[in-house]
Formats: C-alpha cells, sequence, structure tokens
C-alpha cells in the first residue's frame, strides 16, 4: 500500500464513515459451491483462471466519494444499488450472507454493485425488482492500471521479484477492504486477565481488538470481489452454451462435466474458457464434491487429490472417499497429524478427527447426489439506510 501511495495518489482512501459501512453491506467474497456430481456418460474437466484478480482491477474502479440517490435510477451508472427483487434461477447471480456465502432464490434484499444486478438482469433472474436507493460514483476509471503494469514489469524479472509482484497484486484489493476495526491474535504463556481466546497445549492465544484508521477504500475492493463473480459466472454460461454443467467453483476454477463425444478441449469455448490439455489439471478420471473446499479428485494419470477443510492429506484413498459418500455415509474418521515444538524439539503426534460428509447447506442435494439446486427464501425483506 505504501508503495502505491508513495507514487500513485489517484484514490481517496477518505470515504466518509457513513458511506463506508453503508457501501460495506455490498462487500462479498469469492464463488464456493457445489452444483453436482458427474454421471458415467459424462467426462470431467477443470478450468482454472490465471491472475483473475489482477484481470479485475484493470477495469473501471470508483475510487472517490459516491452520491446518495433516491430516484431516476440508470443502472448503466457506476454505483452500488439497494435493491428487492424475486430471484427466480437454478444459478442465481446475486449473493445474501448469512455467515456464509449463498446465492439463493426468492426474495433478496441488499446492496450490491451495478454490474452484478446487470448481469442477473441479463439472464432474466430478477421479478419484481425495486431500486430503493444507490450510491453514485462520482469518478469511475480504470485507476490501476498504471500501477498492475508497473507490478507486472516486476514479475517479469523472475525469482523472488515474481513472487513479490504477485503478492503485492493479490493481497492490494484485500488490503482495500480492511475496517476500522480488527483483531490481533498473540501467543502467550499466561491467561492474565482476561479469558483465553483458544489455547494451543501450554500456550495461550490471546485474541485483542485494535481500532486503526487503515489506508482503505471499501467501494474499490467491493467492485473487484464482484468483477471476479462476474468472470465465474460467465465461465458458468460459456459451459451450458457448449452442452456442459457445472459441478464444482471455487473463486476462479470450476470443475465442468460434458457428454464424453462433445468436443470441448482445446478451444475456446468463449471469452474465458480454454480446456487446455495440456495442463495436466485439466482432464480428471473421475470426482466426487461433497461440499465447499471439500472433495476428491483423480487425474488421467492415476494421481489423487483428496481434500479436506482443515486437513492436511487426509488418510483415505479416492475410491472409498467417493464410496462413503454416495452410501450415505455421514461421517469419516480420520488420524490427523499434529506437530508440536517443546524446548526447542520437534514432537509429532496423531490424532482422531471425526469429518461430516453431509453438512453442505449452500444449496440443496436431490437424492441422486448428481445434483443441486439454489435454497428459495421466502422471507420479505424490509430496506434500512
Amino acid at each position: 500500500m505504501e508503495f502505491y501511495k508513495k507514487n500513485w495518489a489517484q484514490i481517496n482512501f477518505k470515504l466518509p464513515k457513513n458511506q463506508q459501512n453503508i457501501i460495506r453491506t455490498s462487500f462479498f467474497g469469492g464463488r464456493c459451491e457445489v452444483f453436482g456430481n458427474a454421471i458415467p456418460e459424462e467426462k470431467i474437466l477443470h478450468f482454472d483462471f490465471r491472475g483473475m484478480y489482477q484481470q479485475c482491477m484493470l477495469e473501471s474502479l470508483p475510487f472517490d466519494q459516491f452520491i446518495p440517490r433516491f430516484s431516476n435510477f440508470n443502472l448503466s451508472e457506476s454505483g452500488f444499488y439497494h435493491i428487492t427483487a424475486v430471484v427466480s434461477h437454478d444459478y442465481p447471480v446475486l449473493p445474501t450472507r448469512n455467515s456464509k456465502l449463498f446465492f439463493k432464490g426468492g426474495f433478496i434484499s441488499g446492496l450490491f454493485w451495478h454490474e452484478e444486478i446487470l448481469l442477473a438482469l441479463k439472464h432474466k433472474q430478477l421479478e419484481h425488482l425495486t431500486i430503493n436507493y444507490a450510491y453514485i460514483s462520482l469518478k469511475t476509471e480504470p485507476i490501476l492500471v498504471d500501477f498492475i503494469q508497473t507490478l507486472d514489469q516486476l514479475c517479469t524479472r523472475g525469482g523472488i521479484y515474481k513472487s513479490l509482484g504477485k503478492l503485492l497484486i493479490n493481497s492490494f484489493y484485500g488490503r482495500l477492504g480492511m475496517s476500522d476495526d480488527f483483531f490481533i491474535i498473540t501467543p502467550d504463556i499466561k491467561i492474565h486477565d482476561q479469558k483465553s481466546y483458544h489455547s494451543l497445549y501450554d500456550v495461550h492465544l490471546n485474541k485483542h481488538k485494535v481500532n486503526t484508521n487503515p489506508t482503505a477504500n471499501i467501494a474499490i475492493a467491493s467492485a473487484i470481489t464482484s468483477k471476479a463473480r462476474i468472470k465465474l459466472y460467465q465461465a458458468f454460461t460459456e459451459v451450458w452454451a457448449h452442452k456442459g454443467r457445472i459441478l464444482y467453483c471455487d473463486t476462479d476454477s470450476i470443475f465442468a462435466a460434458f457428454k464424453k463425444d462433445q468436443p470441448v478441449e482445446n478451444t475456446n469455448l468463449g471469452k474465458h474458457v480454454h480446456f487446455n490439455t495440456a495442463d495436466p489439471f485439466t482432464q480428471v478420471q473421475d470426482a466426487v464434491f461433497i461440499s465447499s473446499k471439500t472433495y476428491g479428485i483423480k487425474l488421467q494419470n492415476g494421481e489423487e487429490y483428496i481434500r479436506f477443510k482443515g486437513i492436511t492429506k487426509p488418510a483415505i484413498t479416492f475410491q472409498d472417499l467417493k464410496s462413503n459418500f454416495f452410501s450415505e455415509k455421514s461421517s469419516l474418521l480420520f488420524k490427523t497429524t499434529i506437530f508440536k515444538k517443546t524446548n526447542c524439539e520437534n514432537h509429532i503426534s496423531f490424532q482422531d478427527k471425526l469429518v461430516n460428509l453431509d453438512t453442505y447447506n449452500k444449496r440443496i442435494w436431490d437424492e441422486t447426489k448428481h445434483h443441486t439446486k439454489p435454497h428459495i427464501n421466502n422471507n420479505h425483506y424490509h430496506y434500512t439506510i
């Protein structure tokens, strides 16, 4: 951030507090969902965006103050719009937050970057749309182009410069989204006069709330994450246009299923998706998608990758994982490795961990576990300013 401030002084880092608080409600993260599992007649292909957030940061972004508007709305004007609507689609565009990020059908209400609303309208997802109010950007330009290009040049030097350039690019938008208050976790042998946030063997982790005045702009951060979700959804549409279906997505990657005789490899399906078979992770022999960040894949070369959120290298084969999931087994018991360092000596121990296989709640499984559908929200919302 200091590198940016030293060389470019274009972003307004002092948005009014009331604007920050309202726009922050539109700051959602990446999309991670399970849409289904393949059937025997289908092949599975994987596509991973390269530098998705970097691409988004090259686009026009709101970088100064906003003006409130309560009538005469025009969604082509850059800004954040508070809407109430009814969503009718199996793959909703607009996110909602309820401890997790959901994409629900039915009644929704919230503040969204205008491009995401336009995308939902383009795909005929919204019924009974009402715009309640908006915050219109006074300045919207590709403000970060010079910054990104400078870091790109740094990356071309290779080695540590490439790592540093990527790190600065990938962390920049997150830094822009920082709130005034955040927590610092510090290790301590003693608890002192406060309750321990968590204990790790003989060390207590203490959580402290810190109030700062960060160099941030929540509007830019929110617009960037919105643009990333838009690109991901555009990848969905390219798959659908070629008679495929989405099985799983995670922020900047998708797994898709096609009929085995559908020739989609090594060709551009559109602006984004290209299943490049030179990449060994593109062609998947088999896969099972269980929950967000919980799945197993088997590549064409026989390599297996099992991912369970919170578990490093779970000791289970792909076939056992798939069999357990489709046999309606609700949980699995894993031995996890625990590393501990005491008096400069390393110790390794093992601990049993129970993992549930039926906790996915972002969408609803059908009986076969080959498809999911969105939750339908029937509650009406009231909006506040």
